[in-house]
């Protein structure tokens, strides 16, 4: 039987949340081109410096086991105290750092960590002749476009320029993945085992969203 993947994700159920979209916001002095931004840590790589990561709890939000930030591009989650125990208890995972953040909430200081992972030989594991690939703009899907290999995928990236994107319909593994959490290449997604999922589901974590995903071997 194949292993079912699913998406983990924050939440957006306002009753849970609160109805503030980012949950966490920036302070307006905030130096986001200093040499410890955010902006600078890398979705391949780790940085060489520790992150300045501090936010305030924005108005009408809830504190939840994971929160929304509109700050990071290189899939960070952004996690509770209890959930971080959580995940260093029960996942493997692949190349990872957790790192140091500060929330400011009416009541005080709160400490979150955010979650970073690196885990580019991934790629490897994409079974390339049997994942359904095509010519996306926007929503659109104008074709399919026949990807052998992740060479020919750079190549006919490259070719579609800014104007179009590769979609991916159906991601195909060569075997299973060996973590729990992991990010995907190319469909650039924070995704769990069935295993994480099924312990995750025992537990009663807020702000959390998990949905099933289509990668398959």
């Amino acid at each position: 039987m194949d292993q079912q993947y699913y998406i983990l994700k924050p939440s957006l159920d306002e009753k849970e949340t609160g109805k503030a979209y980012p949950a966490v916001i920036s302070y307006p002095d905030y130096d986001f081109d200093g040499p410890r931004s955010i902006y600078k840590i890398r979705s391949d790589h780790f940085p060489d410096f520790v992150p300045d990561l501090r936010f305030k709890l924005a108005r009408g939000a809830k504190l939840c086991d994971m929160m929304t930030e509109a700050t990071s591009s290189a899939g960070l989650i952004l996690v509770s105290q209890r959930f971080h125990v959580f995940i260093l208890s029960n996942a493997i995972l692949p190349s990872h750092r957790f790192y140091d953040c500060f929330i400011e909430t009416k009541d005080g200081i709160i400490k979150y960590y955010f979650l970073h992972l690196v885990n580019p030989e991934l790629i490897e594991y994409i079974d390339f002749e049997k994942t359904i690939f095509y010519k996306k703009k926007y929503s659109d899907n104008l074709g399919l476009l026949n990807i052998n290999s992740y060479s020919e995928y750079q190549a006919i990236k490259s070719e579609l320029g800014t104007r179009f994107m590769i979609g991916i319909e159906k991601m195909t593994l060569i075997r299973p993945i060996p973590y729990d959490i992991f990010q995907m290449p190319l469909i650039y997604k924070m995704l769990i085992s069935e295993k994480f999922y099924e312990k995750l589901n025992l537990q009663c974590f807020t702000g959390i969203e998990t949905k099933p995903h289509n990668l398959t071997f």
